[in-house]
């Protein structure tokens, strides 16, 4: 894991794996419950191999209550993908 300033966000160390018949996901999500970076390698394609790739999403709650995670960016490497949480927690603390 990336280690990062003392304000920074508590990932967990252990990913929640979410296995389905078109694709493997490994998910950790923020102690605050607000930031996800998500890892998505699809299981289609037989033969043709399809490379992993790393989201980093911020929960946002729509106006009539629901859930929706917001895709803040897409990459290749898992600490880009938390460096991309961590930087958008600080300008929301900034802001607020």
């Amino acid at each position: 894991m990336p280690t990062f300033a003392p304000n920074s966000l508590t990932w967990p160390r252990r990913a929640r794996v979410e296995i389905r018949a078109e694709h493997r996901r490994r998910i950790w999500q923020s102690r605050c419950g607000r930031f996800r970076v998500v890892e998505s390698r699809c299981l289609l394609g037989g033969e043709h191999t399809y490379a992993v790739r790393y989201y980093a999403l911020r929960l946002e709650i729509l106006a009539d209550g629901r859930p929706f995670w917001e895709k803040l960016s897409d990459h290749r490497k898992r600490a880009c993908a938390f460096a991309a949480c961590e930087k958008e927690s600080q300008e929301l603390s900034v802001e607020s």
